[in-house]
């Protein structure tokens, strides 16, 4: 790890590493154009960072919302991680969508870290599908376990167990007309497996990370760590061993993964993956675009999967311009174009 000046430690405190990138992100967000909003249910609560690129106009058709986009971190992520991804996306984001809005949890890297994360599974998808019912998002971008709520949330959608049903002024329950996300973009998406083999093998990793330490699970965050994670290493080792967030590891349950859950989501579906991840490997795609395509291979609007040539797990941070140009045609519906197959590989079934 880096060393750390004894003014950094007394201006940041506990956590001078973090805190310091935080303070200077914080700003980053800012002068990008966002404005941070809080919001609790109960003891727990959600941090947004949102931006808006054009109001819904007055004479638009009553209760229509704004065309939102919401971008969803991974398990202990935080926003600042896609700060530069988001920034390259911002001219197709700001020319599709009305709002762009990135969800940042408690207790993980972000700037909730220091609150208390979610106790359990069950509560974060709670949450954030709560959260979701509310903005009614038109477009969802989750990496990791970001991309296995986006795609829980698309099936309960299609399911008809979301939005939520509320009590109309009749007193009768009713529903909104939103009926899901017309579009989910999955990065490196946890919670389908394709076989108990696998699923096993991915519970040993995070298994792992509780018995045998940090280090059993550094290996598995990129294909080639970055030369300033030494500098954060130590925080995120100290993440893991946290018992509220070891509490919430051991909360998952099979009933939380998807893989049967596929053939309800009916949004087009995204798969974006580092092909050399080997924390959620690349072939794994197959289980989802199986699963996706249902029995009948018309399950969804549409499913295919990219995989990113020379990335693992964080495609954002190992190939910022291939993950941003691939991003780029998905937003705008568009299968990766074939001429950038020297970086990516598409697949559809």
């Amino acid at each position: 790890m880096l060393p750390i000046s004894p003014l950094l430690k007394k201006t940041f405190g506990r956590r001078p590493i973090m805190k310091g990138v935080h303070f200077a992100m914080k700003f980053a967000f800012e002068r990008a154009g966002f404005h941070w909003e809080l919001r609790r249910n109960g003891d727990d609560q959600l941090g947004l960072w949102k931006i808006t690129f054009r109001k819904v106009p007055a004479h638009s058709v009553p209760g229509e919302t704004p065309k939102r986009f919401i971008f969803v971190p991974g398990f202990g992520d935080t926003p600042l991680s896609w700060l530069t991804m988001l920034v390259m996306l911002k001219p197709v984001l700001s020319q599709n969508f009305d709002e762009l809005i990135v969800l940042d949890f408690p207790g993980f890297g972000g700037f909730l870290a220091e609150q208390t994360p979610f106790a359990s599974m069950d509560l974060l998808i709670s949450s954030v599908e709560d959260c979701f019912d509310t903005l009614k998002p038109h477009s969802i971008l989750g990496h990791s376990l970001g991309g296995w709520l986006a795609a829980n949330y698309a099936s309960h959608c299609g399911e008809g167990i979301r939005p939520s049903a509320k009590l109309s002024a009749s007193g009768t329950r009713s529903k909104e007309r939103y009926t899901g996300p017309a579009s989910i973009i999955c990065v490196d998406p946890s919670g389908v497996f394709g076989s108990e083999i696998r699923k096993e093998e991915w519970k040993g990793r995070f298994a792992n990370s509780i018995d045998l330490g940090f280090d059993s699970y550094r290996k598995h965050i990129f294909k080639k760590e970055p030369f300033w994670f030494g500098a954060i290493s130590g925080e995120i080792g100290v993440f893991l061993s946290k018992p509220e967030i070891v509490a919430f590891m051991k909360s998952i349950r099979d009933d939380h993964f998807i893989e049967h859950r596929l053939k309800h989501i009916r949004s087009q579906v995204w798969l974006l993956w580092g092909e050399e991840d080997t924390l959620v490997p690349s072939e794994w795609a197959d289980a989802w675009l199986a699963g996706l395509h249902g029995d009948s291979g018309a399950a969804c609007t549409r499913a295919e999967a990219v995989l990113i040539k020379g990335a693992g797990h964080s495609p954002q941070v190992e190939k910022p311009a291939v993950t941003a140009v691939a991003l780029t045609q998905m937003i705008q519906g568009k299968t990766p174009h074939f001429w950038g197959s020297r970086w990516w590989t598409v697949r559809t079934s």
